[in-house]
């Protein structure tokens, strides 16, 4: 058995900086396929057949979601809030007297 020279140059123990980076680029590239395919997977591919859990619900929701609609057209809360003697104690913004008060200094960056 002999020892080839060029063979043992080409296997060294010792990575090198460049060979460090491009493994590590390798290893991103990989993650970042592997992400990108599961993301398109269940994204795109996946099968949307909906559980009987999910139609169940909906169902009950869309019906809920009607009563609640016609309990709120019959709520007549006019009178409750405009006649209460709190709203009709309110001040509008623009009848507040406005308060000049002192002006600063004339610069604001200037040392004091």
């Amino acid at each position: 058995m002999a020892i080839i020279i060029n063979e043992i140059e080409n296997e060294t123990a010792v990575e090198t900086p460049q060979q460090r980076r491009t493994k590590n680029a390798l290893y991103l590239l990989v993650g970042f396929l592997v992400l990108t395919g599961l993301v398109i997977y269940f994204g795109f591919f996946k099968s949307k057949t909906p559980d009987l859990a999910s139609s169940v619900s909906e169902a009950y929701l869309a019906s809920s979601d009607k009563l609640l609609f016609e309990e709120l057209k019959n709520v007549k809360g006019d009178k409750i809030v405009f006649g209460n003697r709190t709203f009709k104690n309110l001040i509008l913004s623009d009848k507040l007297p406005v308060v000049v008060g002192e002006q600063g200094r004339d610069n604001p960056f200037a040392p004091f």
